[in-house]
């Protein structure tokens, strides 16, 4: 295997946001390797806010979901010394990973999965599974079920 030099992490900010992020950082530890940690917003839901709060700019939201995943990065353990965060608007999320793991010159992709099955995944699609067939490089997948026993250390 070549050499972990930089890390590419796809955070949904959902619930295996910290579980993903956890195992990125263990792995960058391992290989002293940078930590990117990386979020495509839906712009679809800006459009909803902004109908609430004509004054608000995407560039707000963005500033604000940077800073969500700086805080679910900040509630692990060990932050890595060497890290980023990216939030990029819209475009089809396993492209953006693609495109951004290429960008950022990574050479492995860490990210999370929910675990759907059955009719939910042939409807909602699965961007890990996306990310998986077209990825050009090592991509480690968190299960949804270790997410959640990483969430209940985290809260207990």
């Amino acid at each position: 295997m070549r050499k972990v030099e930089r890390i590419l992490v796809a955070v949904d900010l959902g619930e295996t946001t910290e579980a993903t992020c956890a195992a990125a950082v263990e792995l960058a530890r391992a290989y002293g390797a940078e930590v990117v940690f990386f979020h495509v917003y839906d712009v679809s839901g800006f459009e909803e806010l902004q109908r609430e709060a004509p004054s608000l700019y995407l560039d707000q939201v963005l500033d604000n979901l940077r800073m969500q995943v700086r805080s679910r990065v900040g509630r692990l353990e060990e932050v890595p010394a060497r890290f980023r965060v990216e939030v990029v608007p819209d475009g089809p999320v396993v492209q953006a990973i693609l495109d951004a793991a290429e960008r950022y010159g990574a050479d492995l992709l860490v990210m999370g999965t929910h675990g759907r099955t059955g009719l939910e995944r042939m409807l909602l699609g699965s961007v890990a599974e996306g990310v998986l067939r077209r990825a050009k490089i090592p991509v480690v997948v968190v299960p949804a079920r270790a997410a959640r026993a990483v969430g209940e250390a985290l809260a207990g």
